[in-house]
C-alpha cells in the first residue's frame, strides 16, 4: 500500500508496523491451523474406530450399510493418512514461535522509533532501516499475503476499505484457514447419515 508524499521516516515506520502486525497474525493463524489439524484427526479417528466396531459385529448392519461403511472406511483412512503426513512434515509450533519472536523484535524497534519521534517531532531514521532488514534476515520464514491483508482489514476504516470488502475478506479468511478442516470434520457425520438412511432404504 503506497502512500503519497511519505517521508523516509514514515515509510519505514509503516513497513515495520505492517510487518510486525502481519507476523503476529501469521503466528495466530498457524497455531489455529495446528489445533484444527489435531481436532480433525481426532474426529476422523473416532469415527473410523466406531465404524470398525460396527463392522466387527455383523448383526448391527445390513448388507447395504456394510458396503457404505467399507467405502467410507477407505476414504476416511486415506484422509487420516494424508493429514498425518502433512502434520509429520511440518512443525507448526516452531514456525509460529519464530514468527512471534520476529514480530516481538520488530515491535520493539517500532516502539523505539515512536519514542524518538515523541522526543523530537523532526526525528529522522538513521540505522533503523538496517536494523529492520537485519531482523528480517534472521528469519527465513515469512508471513503470507493473507496475514498482511488481515492487518489492513482489521483497521479497514483507516485504510479506506469499504465495509463490504471487509466482510468479503473475513469470509475468504475463514474459508482459507478453517474451511478445509471444517469440511473434513463433517465427512464422518455425512458417513453416519448415509449409513442411517441406507437402513430405511432397505
Amino acid at each position: 500500500m503506497k502512500v503519497e508524499n511519505e517521508s523516509a521516516t514514515d515509510k519505514i515506520r509503516r513497513h515495520i508496523w505492517l510487518t510486525y502486525k502481519s507476523r503476529y497474525n501469521a503466528h495466530h493463524r498457524i497455531l489455529l491451523i495446528d489445533r484444527l489439524q489435531k481436532i480433525t484427526i481426532t474426529i476422523i479417528s473416532i469415527f473410523i474406530l466406531s465404524i470398525s466396531v460396527l463392522l466387527v459385529n455383523g448383526n448391527l448392519l445390513n448388507s447395504s450399510q456394510t458396503n457404505i461403511s467399507n467405502i467410507f472406511m477407505i476414504v476416511l483412512s486415506i484422509i487420516l493418512l494424508a493429514l498425518s503426513l502433512i502434520i509429520g512434515q511440518s512443525d507448526n509450533k516452531l514456525d509460529a514461535y519464530k514468527l512471534h519472536e520476529c514480530a516481538r523484535k520488530l515491535h520493539r524497534l517500532y516502539n523505539h522509533i515512536e519514542m524518538q519521534i515523541e522526543k523530537d517531532s523532526n526525528y529522522k531514521v538513521s540505522d533503523e532501516e538496517d536494523q529492520y532488514n537485519d531482523i528480517l534476515d534472521q528469519y527465513e520464514l515469512n508471513h503470507k499475503k493473507i496475514d498482511w491483508e488481515n492487518v489492513i482489514f482489521q483497521e479497514w476504516r483507516e485504510h479506506n476499505k469499504c465495509f463490504f470488502s471487509m466482510i468479503l475478506f473475513k469470509i475468504k479468511y475463514i474459508i482459507t484457514t478453517t474451511g478445509i478442516y471444517f469440511f473434513l470434520s463433517c465427512i464422518p457425520v455425512l458417513v453416519y447419515v448415509l449409513i442411517i438412511r441406507s437402513s430405511f432404504a432397505v
